[in-house]
């Protein structure tokens, strides 16, 4: 809810603690801690919960890549961009050329098992993106990813996981990291800088 809504409810109810609470379909509801009750800002976090935010001192840093590994993940980033602009979700998967399938309601789970359940497109497959949406609004549903994600993700034949740098929750980070690298598979965290002026995006490994 906005600030004006809980300052009402506030008022209206003074007996009434209210807690506000942050979760996603990846992974449920997260254990957090309200600043206080009339207060947006939340603290995530707690007992049995593993948070990683994504930046450049994480082990999702940058790996060796290939001049025309870069060029596609470029060229692919600026892609999901432009389509979160339909605000339908924050992750695609593409081939080393577009995008092949998108994140709907049923979240970035079911995307992966439609893509598992697709033999050509799994065969295809290159890259899994998950970023912000072009409109996000940073103080609720920013990209998480977690390990039973994870778990789908390496079962394809995806090459590189794709983060948004200083954006991204990641949970249960160190059985992830254990996971990627028993199966091989890189992850990539990105600087985006977008520029709507002339549709054009610079990233940063």
């Amino acid at each position: 809810m906005d600030q004006v809504t809980l300052n009402s409810l506030c008022k209206l109810l003074p007996n009434i603690d209210f807690r506000q609470t942050y979760g996603m379909s990846e992974c449920g509801i997260l254990r957090v801690k309200s600043k206080s009750r009339n207060n947006l800002y939340i603290k995530i976090g707690g007992e049995g919960i593993k948070i990683l935010k994504v930046g450049p001192d994480s082990p999702a840093k940058r790996a060796k890549l290939k001049r025309k590994d870069i060029q596609t993940i470029r060229k692919c980033v600026l892609k999901t961009i432009h389509w979160t602009k339909s605000d339908k979700g924050q992750s695609v998967i593409t081939n080393n050329k577009s995008l092949i399938l998108h994140e709907n309601e049923k979240g970035t789970d079911n995307l992966i098992k439609r893509l598992l359940k697709n033999k050509k497109l799994n065969e295809n497959s290159y890259l899994f993106i998950k970023i912000n949406k072009i409109h996000q609004d940073k103080r609720i549903d920013l990209p998480t990813i977690g390990y039973k994600t994870v778990n789908y993700l390496v079962k394809s034949n995806i090459k590189y996981i794709i983060l948004q740098a200083d954006s991204t929750i990641i949970l249960n980070k160190k059985k992830i990291f254990k996971l990627i690298k028993k199966f091989k598979k890189t992850i990539i965290s990105v600087n985006i800088n977008y520029f709507p002026h002339n549709n054009n995006c610079y990233i940063e490994f």
